[in-house]
């Protein structure tokens, strides 16, 4: 049995958050700041990227404006 699934369509606010994402990472990468891993959140997390994930305010994105958070929606995130 095969399934087709048409596309997924995502909203614009949505589409511009996944590129800037990819270009932090991106940027990461060459500068060797993170280096991807499978089980890397088993032994800990690393902070100052942590801190320039926050920076960017994609920390706690789904959390009430009220209390330090950005309110987008669980796509977003």
């Amino acid at each position: 049995m095969t399934v087709s699934l048409a596309p997924a369509v995502l909203p614009a606010s949505s589409e511009t958050l996944r590129g800037e994402v990819r270009r932090f990472l991106a940027d990461e990468l060459a500068a060797k700041r993170f280096v991807p891993g499978c089980d890397k959140w088993l032994g800990g997390f690393d902070q100052p990227f942590s801190k320039r994930l926050g920076d960017h305010g994609w920390l706690g994105m789904t959390w009430p404006k009220a209390y330090g958070g950005h309110e987008r929606s669980a796509l977003d995130r």
